[in-house]
Order: C-alpha cells, then structure tokens, then sequence
C-alpha cells in the first residue's frame, strides 16, 4: 500500500475522532489537550534512556501571539542567510547530494522521526499532535488523546521523507555551507500535498525540518511540521573522546513564527569514560526574519549513548534522539525537541 494513501487514511481517522472527541465543542478543550509537550514520546533506536542521571538546562518556553504564516527560506536571498548564519557559499550542489542521497538510502538502516504537529482550518479541532516512537527501521505516531496509531518503516518513511528533499519537480536550492555540511532549501509538491524542507544529506545520513506541509481532507486543510533523519548507522558507540561539529535546522512548533525556518550551529561532544554525550545547538537563528530567533542556545547534557551507538533522552518536555554513521563514526545525526523548537541536526567528527 502506497505510504501517501495509509497516511491519508490514518490522517482522516485521526481527524474526525478528534472532532467526535471535542463535540463541537469550544477549542479550548482541545487546547488543553495539544500543549506541544514531548514527555509521554519515550521511544528511541534500541537505547536506554536513561533520564535519572541526564539534565537538561533550559527554562520553560514563553507562549507566542498568533502565526503571521511567513514560511520558507525563499523570501531570503541566500546571501543574506550567509552573513546571518557565518556561513559561506554553498560547496556543493545540490545534484551533487542528490546523487550521493539515493546511495545513502539504499543503505540506510536508522530512521529518527520527531512529534508531528498538525493544525487544521476546522475551528472545532484547530490542532492536535502525533507522538513519535522510533525502534529499529520502524516508527508508530499515536494521537495521544484517543491512542489512534500509525506505523510506517523506513522504506515507507523514505518515500515520504528522504524523497521529498530531492523530487524532480521541486524548487531546490544550495544555500550554503556551515562546518563541510551544504544546506539545501526544497519548496514542491507531491500528487497534491505542498511542502517545504531545510536539511542536508551529509556522507552517512541525512537530516532535514518539514515546514508547511499541507493537505487537504475533504474541505479541511492540514498543514504539518516535523523534523527526520536517517542514514547508515555504525552500529557501536566511539571508544574515545571526541567532537562532532556541524548544524541544526528547525522551527517554531507554536505561535507567530511557526513554519518559519530556524538555523543554528551543533556541536556534540561524547565522554568514553561515562558513555555519554553532550549536545550543543547554538547561534539560532530565524532565517525568515533575519534575526536571531528568542532561543538562541538549547543544550543537552549526559544522554546515555548505547552499545549500538545510538543515543535518546526524554526529561522534562525535552527530547533528543541520534545516533552515529560511517564505520569509523565520522558522523552523527538526530532530532530533537525543546523550548518550542522540534529540529533535526548533523554533524561531522573533528
């Protein structure tokens, strides 16, 4: 069965349980029940964890005013996104990724999918939110309050995921380079469902944020956003000290900027001694406003790394799930979610 057609379906169903479950009501009822919190998502790649002895050191998110809809790197020259990020020119093209994506896949054997966060344009179920659990080459999405449930693999996930960045009939651009990892902007469309991407394949995976990506169900529109990655895992963790230096994209998960594109710098740094690593997304900027966005530095501290070298840490609200690729872990991606950011990262060893 075509993946675009299960997701529809499961889509649909999710959608009018909603509606039954409001009853028309008020959509503060089901406000209450769509805070954007990640903390019932424990599912993680084959991994402990953890949470008693990892921290993570952000303060609560501050709500935002209502979306102003402004979405996409499109409205910014490339240029300009360079000199807001320190970045250069991109390295690459992006035919060049292309090429080297479909090798990736071929291959891959870990997949890293974040929450989705839906809204809708029927005022009786304005939002709600899929939570994701990943094991494996498998992940299931569950509407938390009717505990409706959606598994796709990761050959699925790659026709709707790793597909979409690179379709023939999208709008793709280079943007540019930032520690050997070339950014591509992709705005397309598929049968009849709009997107736009942000992300990278890098040499061992690929990462990228979702923004805008909108259908339509009977007279309803959905629009959607989440963040992925995937790629060919080195199957054990590092047994030494190292660093991992690349960049996050992300956005906004609620309020006036959702949909806008966010861009940072990530820095990973793995302990041996404790088998742990820390996560470091700072510089974070607002790529749509040309500014720095309101959180400008989200960390991760003492995550638990396991024997396959995949990591995972749910505290708080607060989620980071990755995983190292290439046989020497040359590489490491994930995605994460925190202070009303859901992104995805890559990142190279140094």
């Amino acid at each position: 069965m075509n993946l675009d057609f299960k997701f529809r379906v499961f889509l649909v169903f999710v959608f009018v349980t909603g509606l039954s479950a409001c009853g028309g009501g008020s959509s503060n009822s089901n406000d209450a029940n769509n805070t954007g919190n990640s903390s019932n998502n424990t599912g993680n790649s084959n991994n402990n964890t953890g949470t008693s002895n990892s921290r993570n050191r952000q303060t609560p998110a501050v709500a935002e005013p209502a979306s102003n809809n402004n979405t996409g790197t499109s409205n910014t020259a490339p240029n300009e996104i360079q000199r807001l990020t320190s970045s250069t020119a991109p390295q690459e093209t992006v035919a060049a990724q292309e090429r080297r994506a479909r090798e990736i896949i071929s291959r891959s054997d870990g997949l890293e999918v974040s929450n989705f966060y839906i809204e809708t344009t029927d005022p009786v179920l304005p939002e709600f939110r899929l939570d994701a659990t990943c094991n494996d080459r498998m992940c299931t999405y569950t509407e938390p309050t009717t505990q409706t449930s959606f598994t796709v693999d990761i050959g699925e996930f790659t026709a709707l995921f790793a597909a979409s960045l690179f379709d023939s009939d999208a709008d793709a651009r280079a943007i540019l380079t930032k520690n050997d990892i070339t950014l591509v902007d992709t705005t397309g469309k598929v049968d009849d469902v709009d997107y736009q991407a942000y992300g990278a394949w890098m040499n061992h995976g690929g990462f990228a944020v979702l923004t805008d990506f909108r259908l339509t169900v009977d007279d309803t529109q959905l629009t959607m956003r989440y963040a992925g990655a995937e790629g060919d895992l080195s199957d054990s963790r590092p047994d030494a000290n190292a660093t991992w230096r690349g960049v996050m994209v992300g956005t906004p998960t609620r309020g006036q900027y959702r949909d806008n594109t966010l861009q940072g710098d990530a820095e990973l740094v793995f302990t041996a001694a404790d088998n742990v690593i820390d996560a470091t997304f700072s510089n974070i900027k607002d790529l749509d406003r040309k500014t720095a966005h309101r959180v400008e530095r989200v960390e991760f501290t003492d995550v638990p790394v396991a024997n396959d070298g995949t990591y995972a840490n749910v505290d708080d609200g607060n989620l980071i799930r990755g995983g190292f690729g290439g046989p020497n872990h040359e590489e490491t991606a994930g995605i994460f979610e925190s202070q009303g950011i859901v992104g995805a990262y890559g990142a190279k060893k140094q």
